[in-house]
């Protein structure tokens, strides 16, 4: 059983979650949906149910999408993954992530899907956007080394990439590739310089330059004092963890 949890957790935690991913201030979530697709991708037998609790907070069949406490709200799901089950919990909050008393539906529901998201994490996927990384477990990144004369930077390693184009066989866009343009419209001036270092790392020819000329039309365009006040104003689409 150690070594499924092994194959499992290395499988899902060197996903490429960059294109998915969405920003809500200064966290960076993935939407329920995303979450759950790609796992569905890499274990198809994957399987999640919601733990559900009578009135007085104790585990029943059948019973309410939530447990509630004397000082709030809880909701648990659990993930099943290749006969391994793993359980995670997490408060009912507001806006501002703080412990809301009185939820209603929708913010149980919401906050559901946000534990799916988080228990999606146990075995792997994403996991590094909770450790503030930037790329997933296991994955190379850049080296450097610094000239000690002129004190550049200087990159001795970059990571190897494997073109989702070559992956299809083709020379079609990958539905990959379509969600990270699709994300770059919707980005902020002050994610633009990581977006701009991670491209590499994430496509190569033709998808890089056309990648790369996206984040170009988009940095000019955020530049704009019309587009940079509607940017600031904007809420970001999709749930965040």
């Amino acid at each position: 059983m150690d070594e499924v949890r092994k194959s499992i957790f290395d499988n899902l935690s060197q996903i490429q979650t960059f294109p998915f991913e969405e920003k809500k201030g200064n966290l960076t979530y993935l939407s329920w949906a995303n979450a759950w697709g790609l796992v569905k991708k890499a274990e198809p037998d994957a399987a999640f149910t919601v733990v559900t609790f009578d009135a007085n907070g104790i585990r029943t069949e059948g019973g309410l999408p939530y447990q509630r406490t004397d000082i709030g709200f809880m909701v648990w799901t659990r993930v099943t993954i290749a006969k391994v089950t793993q359980e995670c919990y997490l408060p009912v909050m507001d806006h501002r992530n703080k412990a809301k008393q009185v939820p209603d539906i929708l913010d149980i529901n919401n906050t559901l899907m946000r534990c799916l998201v988080k228990n999606l994490a146990l075995f792997g996927l994403g996991l590094h956007i909770y450790a503030g990384e930037d790329m997933p477990f296991g994955m190379p990144t850049h080296a450097s080394e610094v000239d000690p004369e002129t004190g550049e930077i200087k990159e001795t390693t970059k990571v190897p990439v494997v073109s989702s184009q070559s992956k299809a066989g083709g020379n079609g866009t990958s539905s990959t590739f379509a969600a990270a343009i699709a994300r770059v419209g919707k980005l902020q001036a002050a994610e633009m310089s990581n977006a701009k270092r991670m491209a590499p790392m994430l496509f190569q020819g033709a998808e890089l330059e056309r990648y790369q000329e996206a984040l170009a039309a988009r940095e000019k365009e955020l530049a704009s004092p019309v587009t940079a006040t509607a940017a600031t104003s904007a809420a970001p689409s999709g749930l965040p963890i």
